[in-house]
């Protein structure tokens, strides 16, 4: 058995996630092969622990997704305060949820290689069984953390749910549309993200970021499935002519048929 067991709620959501990724793993891009066999092993653990330990203390835990949104920070590794972590990350990069113990947790990024300096630190309070995305926002040389619980639930049935989140720090307030302008989601702040809506799943689309009705960014051929959950998300720098950089839309999905 591995150390006390988790939360059984958040349990049986990453059990079905990680099973899931375990079968689709040719088409996977998010996980690499080694990791995900020891996500299935880890998991099939857990589960003889629940079914044969009855005296076991569940840790309570919380999961969370860290996204790398903070353009000219070079690559970072985020730590805790109990040594847990993971990384490194460069611009645009996200992991999927990873588990922390829940309670007040002392965050930092670090550069990764030569110093390992510290480029910001932070405090976090993990509620048990609660989803978080920890975004690290602003442009270099200060990036900042910008924390969001998740309240994911279920679409609607031929459903997925998607909301927006605006990370470029100039570009001004943003839309969200469709490719026929259709609004999705208006005038979105910087660091402000909407609430999760219903969108028609098993499609296609292209989106498209607005300021003032001037496009700055489009993103073409973004299958949205349903059942699932997703955040749009602006990112990058709209004053430059480092394309790494420029202002664009990320699609990161969530949980999926919970």
């Amino acid at each position: 058995m591995i150390g006390s067991v988790m939360s059984y709620n958040v349990y049986q959501k990453l059990n079905f996630i990680m099973m899931r990724n375990f079968r689709t793993i040719n088409n996977l891009k998010r996980l690499t092969t080694a990791k995900t066999l020891l996500a299935a092993a880890f998991l099939l653990t857990l589960t003889s622990c629940l079914k044969n330990d009855d005296d076991y203390t569940p840790q309570q835990v919380a999961a969370v997704s860290i996204f790398h949104a903070s353009p000219g920070t070079q690559a970072f590794n985020f730590i805790t305060d109990r040594g847990t972590g993971s990384g490194p990350f460069t611009f645009s990069q996200r992991t999927f949820y990873n588990l922390y113990a829940a309670g007040q947790r002392r965050i930092s990024i670090r550069k990764v290689g030569g110093t390992q300096d510290t480029l910001r630190t932070g405090t976090v309070n993990l509620e048990t069984d609660k989803f978080y995305s920890i975004y690290v926002v602003d442009a270099a040389p200060n990036p900042n953390f910008l924390i969001i619980k998740d309240s994911l639930t279920s679409p609607a049935a031929g459903k997925a749910k998607i909301r927006f989140l605006n990370l470029s720090p100039d570009a001004g307030a943003l839309s969200l549309t469709t490719a026929s302008d259709s609004l999705l989601f208006n005038t979105t702040a910087y660091k402000v993200h909407t609430a999760f809506s219903d969108i028609t799943g098993n499609k296609t689309y292209t989106f498209k970021i607005k300021n003032n009705g001037t496009d700055k960014a489009t993103r073409q051929n973004v299958e949205i499935k349903t059942g699932r959950v997703y955040t749009i998300w602006a990112k990058g720098i709209d004053n430059t002519t480092n394309d790494t950089l420029k202002t664009g839309i990320q699609v990161s999905e969530h949980l999926s048929d919970f």
